[in-house]
């Protein structure tokens, strides 16, 4: 299809402009450091200021990143590949417990974007085009416990304010599936049903990650319930160019509505 005929659905490049209003200010407090990462197979892992160089499968990439200070010794680093790779790679960092969390997102060609949800669940299992892919490790010598799932967020109606002109709120129905309006920005007046996955990082802190099925994007944020504002990123990929576009955000967080209740039956169950 011609990306002139598309319906007026916004895509990627138009929910990232301005969407990052609300995102802290990076730091280069992980320059200079050198780890060894054992996630399944072991990694090598060296920052420089704008910079990470990761050796796996005797193959070194070099990633530009930005990282983010999450307090505790706790970090959150988000890097893009260089093209032809259609990935983001995003990852905490918690230096006090020694345990990494990687976020592999894998974005659709527009052949595979435009495939039918009915074809992806059958094919997939998932509703989405981009592929999700986690995993777990200790840093160094360390053999920690993974980050839990969670059900903390169920039964939980937020609203995120992103920026002056983006504000979204999201109604946590179970450990899979959130549904999502926007009242502020290029989707205002949209909403969806979507799939989520929400890991536990510390006591009311969590990686919240969703990703849409009419868009090929995700989002990747990690939540501060203690102190109501999140930190992460949107990425996706224009669902008929294919041009990849990537932002990082941040949040003040409000909470509409809680329904206890059926956080204690899923808690229970």
């Amino acid at each position: 299809m011609d990306p002139r005929q598309k319906a007026d659905w916004p895509q990627i490049g138009d929910i990232v402009a301005n969407h990052d209003g609300g995102r802290p200010v990076g730091t280069r407090a992980l320059a200079g450091l050198r780890v060894s990462l054992e996630l399944g197979t072991q990694a090598l892992v060296e920052f420089g200021d704008r910079q990470i160089a990761w050796t796996e499968d005797d193959r070194t990439v070099n990633l530009e990143y930005e990282a983010f200070s999450l307090g505790g010794q706790l970090f959150l680093t988000d890097a893009m590949p260089p093209p032809p790779d259609r990935r983001s790679l995003t990852m905490v960092w918690d230096l006090a417990t020694m345990r990494i969390l990687l976020v592999e997102s894998t974005f659709p060609t527009p052949d595979l974007a435009q495939t039918a949800v009915l074809q992806r669940l059958a094919r997939t299992g998932s509703q989405s085009a981009v592929r999700m892919r986690y995993r777990q490790g200790g840093i160094g010598l360390s053999r920690p416990s993974s980050f839990p799932r969670s059900s903390a967020l169920v039964g939980r109606h937020l609203r995120y304010r992103y920026s002056t002109t983006h504000e979204y709120d999201h109604i946590y129905h179970n450990e899979q599936y959130y549904s999502w309006f926007c009242r502020e920005g290029p989707d205002r007046g949209l909403g969806d049903f979507e799939e989520c996955d929400v890991f536990e990082l510390r006591e009311s802190v969590y990686l919240v990650s969703w990703r849409e099925k009419l868009l090929p994007c995700v989002g990747i944020m990690v939540e501060d319930h203690q102190i109501m504002r999140s930190v992460g990123k949107i990425c996706g990929a224009d669902a008929y160019t294919g041009e990849i576009a990537n932002t990082r955000v941040g949040a003040d967080i409000r909470l509409i509505f809680e329904d206890g209740s059926r956080r204690v039956a899923t808690e229970r169950s």
